[in-house]
């Protein structure tokens, strides 16, 4: 095993917050609020809780605000409506994990988002308005580096106008999916959700086809516009927005897993068992060696208060490791071989193993915080949204269950197999009101998420294979084995448009802003859009 320490600065991605920006430069009281130096903040960390070698300012809690984003219940919905929500500002650092340390307060005092709302709402004029732990914060003049409590004013106002202004992920009630120019990991979101705020082109016309002419079971990942997958020989591809290679890296050994971006750095495991990060300027940063195969994508969330990679292996093993070093945080054993990825909700990391168990790991504690045996081995990925997780087994059997605090309160088999020899991996998508299954009869089906209720069945043009459907809005994406791409309406079921790219599709959709695209079994990367485009 060998480890190399990633250096150099943070790489952050362009950010929507347009607006934000505008107040932050008009404002003066407001630019010397993240100006002064750390000895001066006035414990800012505690706010925008990090080490002071992190906090960097504007920058660090727009980097915040915008990866907290991910959960869709995210500021106003969760003040309204989900007060008890652990990981409101679940940050890089894993210093944030409970509501008392974003609400500073001494732990007697504080009550969470709802102690917030209390001061929010009586105490604005107040000169303690947060009150910080052991008096850190103390008077409001020092809640900004010491700035007058004037300056608070324009962060309100930014925030209001930053939020209203449309720049967020997903409507409300919707789980959380790729920004407007990224999807950089497998089914778009930690949760693996497979849902899209993005708004798919009326009449997709086909942009441009890139060839790669190599073999791969990969699904495509977007950052930043460019488009990124690996073939079964070991190869990376980058692909801009014009369709040209803009990134090329040989691993020279198989690989079969879709990779991971984030901050400029992708992360993919291969068959040779090693989970590796290489940024994108093509530097190798580190690789960790596993006993056995990696087959799926890899996901990040905070374990034990560090920032991890988490994944499983053939060897029987989920690993969490430190997301800059690649250093093991922790291992979990299960029964046999883990082929799918781990769902990240919260502090719940959600993992299904060949050995037809479905376990939930505290994030916090680091220990499994419960379990449920299905009916035959979960070679696929949970799909997470809120409280509900769905789950399929090989079979095809397809299992709704209600989590709260990390334990299972209710569970049911919403969909039963068809055959006991049926081959069954791809995983359920979700919108706030149903989830969408693509069964092993060639059937995309829409059910309701509450009452389990069929709302209608679309029958696709060639066999259900390994691809997954993808919500986009009031949309879904689905392809066949066979090669048919198909959008139907979310509502009705009604079919909408259709393209026959003649090549076998085992890889499931990618979609930003204007865009989707699908990456056939012969590496053929196709782009769809706006014709304007």
């Amino acid at each position: 095993m060998r480890n190399n320490k990633r250096g150099g600065k943070v790489i952050m991605s362009n950010c929507p917050f347009k607006h934000f920006l505008a107040l932050q430069r008009l404002y003066i009281p407001f630019r010397m609020a993240f100006s002064a130096p750390p000895e001066q903040l006035g414990r800012l960390q505690i706010f925008f809780p990090a080490p002071p070698e992190q906090f960097v300012g504007p920058k660090f809690f727009l980097r915040r605000l915008r990866s907290s984003r991910k959960s869709s219940k995210f500021f106003f919905r969760r003040l309204r409506n989900r007060l008890e929500a652990p990981d409101f500002f679940s940050g890089a650092s894993g210093t944030v994990w409970r509501p008392q340390i974003f609400f500073p307060a001494p732990p007697e005092q504080s009550g969470g988002p709802k102690f917030f709302l209390r001061r929010l709402r009586n105490s604005l004029e107040a000169p303690n308005f947060f009150y910080g732990a052991s008096g850190t914060v103390g008077k409001a003049p020092f809640f900004f580096s010491g700035a007058s409590p004037i300056a608070f004013i324009p962060l309100i106002l930014a925030l209001l106008i930053a939020l209203l202004t449309g720049c967020g992920r997903g409507r409300a009630g919707e789980p959380a999916g790729g920004g407007a120019d990224s999807w950089p990991l497998f089914r778009g979101d930690a949760g693996l959700s497979g849902y899209s705020d993005a708004r798919l082109p009326d009449k997709p016309a086909l942009l441009w086809a890139y060839k790669s002419g190599a073999r791969t079971v990969s699904s495509p990942v977007i950052y930043k516009r460019t488009a990124y997958f690996s073939d079964r020989r070991g190869r990376i591809y980058g692909i801009d927005a014009e369709g040209k290679q803009s990134f090329d890296y040989d691993f020279a050994t198989a690989v079969e897993a879709t990779p991971m971006i984030s901050d400029s750095v992708l992360y993919i495991g291969r068959i040779d068992g090693f989970m590796t990060a290489l940024s994108l300027s093509g530097e190798l940063l580190w690789s960790f060696e596993t006993m056995g195969q990696i087959s799926a994508s890899p996901n990040i969330g905070v374990f034990r208060g560090q920032e991890a990679v988490v994944f499983g292996s053939y060897d029987n093993y989920l690993y969490c490791l430190n997301k800059s070093s690649g250093e093991e945080i922790s291992r979990f054993e299960s029964g046999y071989y883990i082929n799918g990825a781990v769902a990240v909700q919260g502090s719940g990391f959600f993992s299904g193993g060949c050995d037809a168990w479905l376990r939930i790991l505290n994030g916090e504690t680091g220990r499994v915080s419960d379990s449920l045996m299905l009916d035959t081995y979960i070679p696929a990925s949970p799909a997470i949204s809120g409280r509900d997780c769905y789950i399929a087994d090989h079979s095809g059997n397809v299992y709704a269950l209600t989590v709260e605090a990390g334990r299972i309160s209710s569970h049911r088999k919403v969909v039963e197999a068809t055959s006991e020899s049926a081959s069954f991996v791809s995983v359920p998508a979700l919108s706030s009101s149903a989830v969408y299954i693509i069964g092993d009869d060639r059937y995309l089906y829409a059910l309701d998420r509450k009452t389990g209720e069929q709302l209608w069945r679309y029958l696709q043009k060639g066999s259900s294979g390994e691809s997954s459907p993808l919500v986009c809005r009031d949309r879904i994406i689905c392809c066949t084995k066979s090669g048919v791409i198909s959008i139907v309406d979310a509502r009705s079921g009604s079919l909408l448009w259709e393209y026959d790219t003649g090549e076998q599709i085992v890889a499931s959709p990618a979609v930003i802003r204007d865009r989707f695209y699908i990456l056939t079994a012969k590496g053929t990367l196709f782009c769809f859009g706006n014709q304007s485009d």
